[in-house]
């Protein structure tokens, strides 16, 4: 699973290279994003 400190270092890095606003909006839902993949409905 990918970790959330790995996303927020590509962002980093993104804004480096092209530019934009720092700073993540809602953390909760980065969070839920990379979670979803991840959950089972009919187990």
């Amino acid at each position: 699973m990918i970790l959330i400190e790995d996303i927020l270092l590509l962002h980093e890095k993104s804004i480096i290279d092209f530019g934009g606003a720092a700073g993540i909006r809602d953390l909760e839902m980065l969070e839920s994003a990379i979670a979803r993949p991840y959950q089972i409905f009919d187990a």
